[in-house]
């Protein structure tokens, strides 16, 4: 299965980013990321077996993690991939350690992860053909009380959540 670890937003930041995405959809002549798969990706973890499946939700269920809100307050794209996104400024030292641990707990798995630095985002658009500046933007503050384990169906384009595991404050 392919699968990821991601962040969801509540429904208030939920439709905040879904208006964001359908006005940069028009900007870029692209299409709007649809309501229910508005979401941060934390550890791309491409195809897993059932196994590894197991032993993440396992990990992740051990993490103890606190509520983490999110500014995202800049714009830009990949023109390569044809997204336009949404980003915070920086990477704030929780959501770096929370992407860290998961990141971790993927390898423990024997998921092979891709190279590079981490980037949060959300995209807004795909199949972008105008890119949309990189710049600063009205900010949204997106609030998370938990992380999920998510299967996508590349055939269908579907997300379906397969682990969630609140956030918690440490003692």
């Amino acid at each position: 299965m392919r699968a990821f670890f991601a962040l969801w937003p509540d429904d208030e930041g939920r439709a905040e980013l879904h208006a964001r995405s359908i006005d940069a959809a028009a900007r870029t002549r692209g299409r709007p990321v649809a309501f229910d798969k508005l979401h941060i990706t934390l550890v791309f973890l491409g195809d897993i077996d059932d196994r590894q499946a197991t032993c993440l939700a396992a990990g992740a269920g051990r993490l103890a993690a606190g509520d983490l809100d999110l500014v995202m307050s800049r714009t830009g794209n990949w023109r390569k991939a044809k997204i336009a996104w949404l980003a915070p400024e920086s990477v704030p030292g929780p959501l770096g350690s929370l992407q860290e641990s998961l990141a971790g707990i993927a390898r423990g798995c024997g998921v092979r992860l891709e190279g590079g630095g981490y980037v949060p985002h959300v995209t807004l658009a795909r199949g972008a053909t105008v890119p949309l500046p990189d710049a600063p933007c009205a900010p949204v503050t997106l609030r998370f009380r938990g992380f999920c384990l998510v299967r996508s169906d590349l055939g269908s384009g579907r997300y379906e959540v397969i682990g969630r595991w609140p956030q918690r404050r440490e003692p």
